[in-house]
């Protein structure tokens, strides 16, 4: 017990993403950057079975705010503005370890005009892997990670994720995450990543990973 109190005292000493690139800042999110949060992350998807309907972009401001609204020893999000102009260019949010039970990551109700076996297959099927992969052994969760295409490359991504690494390693804990097919190798090569199991998706195109990282790979 004393080995596990360790890991969550560090959690108080916690602070945002230090040295962005030049002409960027990092801050913590807030509740008025929903739906520019969401903007983002429409720019940035690449999953067919997304929609963009009036409900859909309403349940993702909701998801937003939600994380925003809650306590940060329990979800954290950051986002990147591009300077002079203060416009938000990418943002990740992540889960802290809970160290009383397995985690689930907080959404609101589904949107009833939603495909029932397209959301099962992806809400459901990133529950039922990461319990899984994790089963309950306090972990963070790299929940969310979106770059606006035009400024990829420069080093925000790294950014972002290279800070939630460097979270868990202190603390000795391992971090679970769900990335596309396609992005997986970033996450891999640059980080220490492992592919856990592939999301059984209905439609092809869709492919979702779940990924593994273990602590101390942090250079």
């Amino acid at each position: 017990m004393a080995h596990r109190s360790r890991h969550f005292i560090g959690l108080l000493r916690q602070m945002p993403p230090r040295s962005p690139p030049l002409d960027f800042t990092v801050r913590p999110a807030a509740a008025l950057d929903a739906s520019a949060l969401t903007s983002l992350w429409f720019n940035a998807l690449t999953l067919t079975s997304s929609s963009s309907s009036l409900a859909t972009i309403s349940w993702w401001n909701k998801v937003w705010t939600l994380g925003i609204s809650f306590s940060p020893h329990l979800i954290q999000t950051y986002v990147v503005t591009h300077n002079p102009t203060t416009r938000i260019v990418a943002f990740s949010r992540w889960q802290l370890p809970n160290q009383h039970s397995a985690q689930n990551t907080y959404l609101p109700d589904f949107p009833p005009e939603w495909d029932a076996c397209l959301t099962e297959a992806l809400w459901g099927g990133i529950s039922k892997t990461r319990a899984e992969a994790m089963g309950n052994r306090p972990h963070w969760m790299g929940e969310f990670l979106a770059i606006r295409p035009e400024y990829k490359g420069q080093g925000l991504g790294s950014m972002l994720v290279n800070w939630g690494c460097k979270q868990a390693d202190a603390a000795g804990l391992e971090i679970y995450g769900d990335t596309t097919v396609e992005n997986r190798k970033f996450f891999g090569r640059k980080f220490g990543f492992e592919d856990y199991i592939s999301l059984d998706m209905p439609r092809k195109g869709d492919g979702v990973v779940g990924i593994v990282r273990k602590p101390a790979y942090t250079k």
